[in-house]
C-alpha cells in the first residue's frame, strides 16, 4: 500500500495566450510525505509537463525522499530514501 500527498505550485508556460496549436508546458513544485508499507516520509518534488501539438504529452519529475520514518514495528525493511525521478509520456488519439 502507498498513499502520497504532495502540495504543489506551478508554474505555466502558455506565454500571453494560451493557443492549442502551439506547445505549452508547466513547471510544477511539490513538498509532502508518503505512506508505504509501515513507513512514514516526506517527499520534495519538481515536475515539467510539455504538450506537443497533435502529437502527445511528455513529463518529467526530479524528487528526494529524505530518510523515513517505522510506523509499525517488527518490520525487516530498511525505510526507502534518495532521489528519485522518472520519464513519461501520453499520446492522444
Amino acid at each position: 500500500m502507498n498513499f502520497t500527498m504532495l502540495f504543489q505550485h506551478a508554474w505555466s508556460l502558455f506565454g500571453n495566450e494560451e493557443n492549442y496549436n502551439k506547445a505549452r508546458g508547466v513547471i510544477i513544485g511539490g513538498i509532502g510525505g508518503t505512506y508505504a508499507s509501515g513507513f512514514l516520509g516526506a517527499l520534495i518534488r519538481g515536475h515539467m509537463s510539455g504538450d506537443w501539438p497533435n502529437i502527445g504529452l511528455s513529463t518529467t519529475f526530479l524528487g528526494y525522499r529524505p530518510q523515513g520514518t517505522l510506523v509499525i514495528s517488527g518490520s525487516q525493511t530498511a525505510p526507502l530514501s534518495g532521489v528519485e525521478g522518472g520519464i513519461g509520456v501520453g499520446f492522444l488519439f
